[in-house]
């Protein structure tokens, strides 16, 4: 899309005829980013991204956007344009030296000059393109608005999303680093970052850690009208290293089942996370349930106010190190954005660090909300759960939207023996919603009655591995 815009714009300056194959389901292209685009302009990425957050990639949308104002008659592209210099003023009037990024990206100017000054340059470029193409822009006419509601999947690589008024939820599979989710408004992109976030993890005794000890075993999604349901498992602890010439298998330690439900409300996130030892001992250092990731940096003035059952907590970023008990199952973590744990826990927590840890090149500090963590090292029995939880993601709501659902919820686990977890959820504006994942490979009987929604049960059957989203 960005080439796309680059060429029509070029050619238009210099004279040139474009080829009208340059267009080419551009059209089609753009709907699809278009719902992968935050209202402020930021981008959603929802598999993840392996560069220095909300920078390089993020000008692209430059020249993409003036191209969907100029061709495609996008009655909203130019403000995407307006929410993505709002955010360039405000990195850089917290730079206050007169570059774009010196002052988050210190660290990375001092370690890596050259990439550093890529980066400055890229926005340099882009600011260049937004001079040069604004007098050649002639809109198309009329202008209509692009909807950006709706669902998109990719089952190959695992990835599915549905965006409504209030909500953008998503989860990837094979996203940068394995398995992670979103449930956020679709609002504010300050409020996106994507490692690891919504799904828990496990840190096993290792002297070289590293992402690779993650592996993706199998996955599946469904998509309905107004929501989707995706599950599989990850196999956890590959590989690790102690010592003594002692490695864990290369198939792992632990496998990790999970289940991720965007429910038809247009507002949930509902999910149930299961990690349990393989045939082996295991050596943990700790584990974590939800890991809901909450960034906190310059575009938001650097400061956040979260509440819980025991009352607001106001979060300056790089101010504190180490994990902060919540005395709460819920937590409300910005205007209409809230999180309940629901089975697996006793109190949300609140995970800190003095510096910026967002993405590879710690470009963004990250205030991180976990569920029913623990810390070790302990032995891990075979057939143990290190993880054994479920928790909600609601987006829309008033200020006691977590604690209406934490109410509304007292006991939400229901037994399947062993093999089995399901949730029942009551949500406060009404309607019931069953969530049920089976985690071994022999059929699971005895599920709940409601119309099933999604998923693979049939006449109460849950079968090997499967999952299912039901109604009541």
């Amino acid at each position: 899309l960005s080439h796309a815009g680059i060429l029509r714009f070029d050619a238009r300056q210099a004279g040139f005829a474009e080829p009208e194959t340059l267009h080419h389901h551009q059209a089609d292209l753009w709907a699809v980013v278009r719902r992968l685009i935050f209202a402020d302009g930021r981008l959603a990425r929802i598999g993840g991204d392996t560069r220095v957050r909300y920078a390089y990639c993020q000008e692209y949308l430059v020249p993409a956007a003036l191209y969907a104002a100029d061709r495609l008659g996008d009655a909203g592209a130019l403000d995407l344009l307006a929410g993505w210099l709002g955010s360039a003023e405000r990195e850089a009037a917290f730079s206050a030296d007169g570059s774009f990024y010196r002052r988050r990206l210190d660290h990375l100017a001092n370690t890596s000059p050259s990439y550093y000054l890529r980066l400055e340059s890229d926005r340099a470029c882009a600011l260049a393109m937004l001079i040069s193409y604004l007098p050649a822009l002639r809109p198309a006419v009329p202008a209509v608005p692009v909807p950006v509601e709706g669902g998109w999947g990719e089952p190959e690589h695992g990835a599915v999303a549905q965006r409504d008024p209030a909500r953008l939820a998503a989860f990837a599979w094979r996203a940068h680093h394995l398995a992670q989710g979103t449930c956020q408004p679709p609002q504010d992109g300050d409020l996106a970052e994507w490692e690891g976030n919504l799904v828990g993890s496990v840190d096993f005794v290792d002297l070289r850690p590293g992402p690779e000890r993650r592996r993706l075993l199998a996955h599946r999604q469904e998509s309905f009208a107004g929501g989707f349901l995706t599950w599989g498992r990850l196999a956890l602890g590959c590989g690790c290293v102690l010592d003594e010439g002692w490695t864990a298998p290369a198939d792992g330690q632990a496998v990790h089942h999970l289940a991720f439900a965007a429910l038809p409300d247009g507002r949930s996130v509902l999910a149930i996370e299961v990690a349990r030892v393989g045939a082996l001992h295991a050596l943990v250092r700790g584990a974590r349930a939800l890991h809901l990731n909450l960034p906190n940096d310059c575009f938001n003035g650097g400061e956040r106010t979260i509440a819980g059952a025991g009352g607001p907590l106001r979060l300056r970023a790089g101010e504190a190190e180490g994990r902060t008990v919540l005395g709460s199952r819920w937590a409300r973590l910005a205007p209409g954005y809230a999180c309940v744990g629901l089975a697996g826990g006793d109190s949300l927590a609140l995970e800190r660090s003095r510096h910026r840890r967002g993405g590879a090149f710690r470009s963004l500090h990250v205030e991180e909300l976990v569920w029913g963590a623990w810390d070790g090292p302990r032995h891990a029995a075979p057939g143990s759960d290190l993880i054994d939880a479920g928790w909600l993601v609601r987006c829309g709501g008033g200020d006691g939207d977590g604690a209406a659902c934490a109410a509304a919820n007292p006991a939400p686990a229901l037994d399947l023996g062993g093999q089995g977890r399901a949730l029942r959820v009551r949500l406060p504006e009404g309607g019931g919603w069953i969530l049920a994942l089976n985690l071994g490979p022999e059929p699971l009987p005895g599920l709940p009655a409601g119309r099933l929604v999604a998923g693979d049960a049939r006449d109460g059957v849950l079968p090997g591995y499967g999952a299912a989203l039901m109604e009541e």
